[in-house]
């Protein structure tokens, strides 16, 4: 999406939204520039209560803010009022007889002095009416607008939580499908197939289905779609299962086999660290490659055995996929084991290294103290002088 600012003016290309809010806005209007007027409006009327909260606009400003507006308003107009009856009282003063208590005039200053004094009814309206506290119209327009600013903070709050979550996912996603690139282009080249990245293309779904990560070509141009996944648990069965978002890659990649690369032990118990489910296969690897090539052997073999004429060993093939399932689990076992014997190795590596220096200060210690800074190095019976560093070196 390109958007471009120049002399004041925001231009955006290629924006598109499902969200409800703009879609139930827009439905229903059909004038000619009416939508573009309402969609500025909205973007504006946003954009501003943004800057607002970024800027630190709290409730209590806006309450203050539109309390002192409606009552600098309600004081002008009092003001004008008041102005208003003491020209037209002044005018009439020469032919009214202001002495006598019971005259229209009089009665009607009165009045008006009820009405519009210090204490009078009007002025009483307004106050009630402007009362940020209680059921006042003003306190019930303050709690709707505070209710939705909360609203609105906590969406963003929320929103900033998963932006930060899902980058962190992303990144260790990423690091993942960088190791698993080399691997699928070396178990590749060793049987001459083809490695395509798709998943930043769309397929034959929809103009928004991206399922099916890599795709596999083999010499005879059969497909094999790959998805790679980096999370803590993967569901096996149901439409948001692994097995029925395989049967989408397939078909979103035209494939005729599909295979599950996961990073983690994410799989349900019975699955293990390799399983097939017909045309489908499951596997643990980390990028090490190992279970990546077994199923990707298996997938070609099984559906070459498929298209042949030869009639199958049902009972053969079950128990060589057990026997399969089996090593594979023991090899995923062992592996790990291993690693973490590595580890260990590791850090009694790095011990012993410590241990070493600290033993060969140690002894250039013992050297200082017993013989003189002039022959400290100087061995008795033996003319040869032998250094600290010549020592650390030959060690």
């Amino acid at each position: 999406m390109a958007i471009d600012i120049t002399n004041g003016t925001v231009r955006i290309d290629q924006f598109e939204t499902s969200d409800p809010a703009v879609v139930g806005l827009l439905t229903g209007v059909q004038q000619a520039g009416e939508r573009e007027r309402l969609i500025s409006n909205a973007l504006a009327t946003g954009a501003r209560g943004l800057m607002s909260m970024g800027l630190g606009v709290t409730v209590e400003d806006l309450e203050a803010r539109l309390r002192s507006g409606a009552e600098a308003a309600a004081a002008e107009t009092l003001r004008q009022l008041e102005a208003a009856v003491v020209r037209a009282a002044k005018s009439l003063e020469a032919g009214i007889d202001l002495g006598r208590s019971d005259s229209h005039s009089t009665m009607f200053l009165e009045e008006l002095q009820s009405l519009l004094g210090a204490n009078g009814q009007l002025l009483a309206g307004f106050r009630a009416a402007l009362d940020p506290l209680g059921d006042s119209p003003l306190a019930v327009a303050l709690s709707g607008v505070r209710a939705e600013l909360t609203n609105l903070r906590d969406d963003l709050v929320r929103n900033q939580g998963r932006d930060q979550e899902a980058a962190r996912g992303t990144a260790k996603g990423v690091a993942f499908e960088d190791r698993l690139d080399g691997t699928l282009r070396q178990i590749a080249r060793g049987i001459g197939a083809v490695v395509e990245y798709t998943g930043k293309s769309v397929g034959n779904l929809s103009s928004v289905a991206f399922v099916g990560d890599y795709l596999f070509t083999l010499a005879d141009r059969r497909r094999i779609v790959i998805e790679v996944k980096h999370q803590q648990t993967i569901g096996l069965t149901g439409k948001n299962g692994i097995l029925a978002e395989l049967e989408r890659a397939m078909i979103n990649r035209s494939a005729q086999a599909g295979l599950c690369i996961s990073a983690l032990d994410a799989y349900p118990a019975e699955v293990g660290s390799f399983n097939a489910y017909g045309n489908r296969v499951l596997v643990v690897d980390d990028g090490e490659g190992t279970m990546i090539a077994a199923a990707l052997r298996w997938l070609i073999l099984a559906e070459a055995a498929a298209r042949s004429d030869d009639e199958l060993d049902i009972g053969a093939i079950k128990a060589g996929l057990e026997r399969l399932r089996g090593t594979c689990q023991r090899f995923a076992t062992n592996r790990s084991a291993l690693t973490e014997v590595n580890k260990s190795v590791n850090k009694v590596s790095e011990s012993l290294a410590d241990m070493r220096d600290e033993v060969l200060s140690l002894v250039d210690d013992l050297i200082r103290n017993i013989h003189p800074a002039g022959d400290r190095n100087q061995v008795a019976g033996d003319d040869r002088t032998v250094s600290g560093d010549t020592l650390r070196q030959a060690v």
